[in-house]
């Protein structure tokens, strides 16, 4: 069994393994404890929403309209059980309304960025190996 898991993390792109290291009390977990899967791309993607208006912001990571909503996770609940819903976002200021919405799954302020994916680390690793990793790779660049 271990070796299966090593396996399916090998065929991970680095950015794929970054992890947290919270387990299921992180909010990249649905409340079915189940992962939710991270959307192509990277960084957080910037949402304008217009005055009045209300935006659905995807919360199950396989829309192909990604940060919006387009009714894909209605087919992925059915095929694991989960029950994720979209984040309605509804703008009653009186202006346009940008917001970044989370793109690492991470954040404890989701659909929103919070910052977290700058303190991630690859699967695997622990949050101190992860550091003391990125504090070798520095030294590197001042001899």
């Amino acid at each position: 069994m271990a070796a299966e898991a090593e396996s399916k993390m090998a065929d991970l792109s680095v950015e794929d393994k970054m992890v947290c290291g919270e387990g299921d009390d992180c909010p990249c977990h649905t409340a079915e404890k189940h992962r939710v899967p991270k959307p192509p791309g990277k960084g957080p993607k910037k949402v304008t929403i217009e005055a009045g208006k209300t935006a659905y912001i995807c919360m199950c990571g396989t829309s192909k309209n990604y940060p919006f909503c387009d009714g894909s996770h209605k087919a992925y609940n059915e095929a694991h059980g989960t029950s994720i819903t979209p984040a309605a976002v509804k703008n009653e200021t009186g202006e346009e309304l940008v917001k970044y919405v989370c793109h690492c799954g991470h954040s404890k302020k989701r659909p929103f960025c919070d910052g977290t994916h700058a303190k991630l680390h690859p699967a695997g690793m622990t949050k101190a190996a992860a550091d003391a990793a990125a504090a070798a790779e520095e030294s590197k660049g001042d001899a």
